[in-house]
């Protein structure tokens, strides 16, 4: 599986701090955070171990 390419690649209008105002990446971040979800789920069942990460603390 290839790693997913961000928006940001090539865009005309990036620029520094552009994420936190940019609705293209987010929404491509969103949906990317979800997708790692799910992939995540998948290899605990397979394995039995847990990925942690700083968002799963909360």
């Amino acid at each position: 599986m290839k790693k997913p390419k961000s928006p940001c690649l090539n865009c005309a209008d990036r620029s520094i701090g552009c994420h936190s105002k940019c609705e293209i990446y987010k929404t491509w971040k969103s949906q990317h955070k979800s997708k790692q979800k799910i992939i995540r789920q998948a290899k605990q069942e397979i394995t039995g171990h847990y990925y942690f990460s700083e968002g799963d603390a909360n």
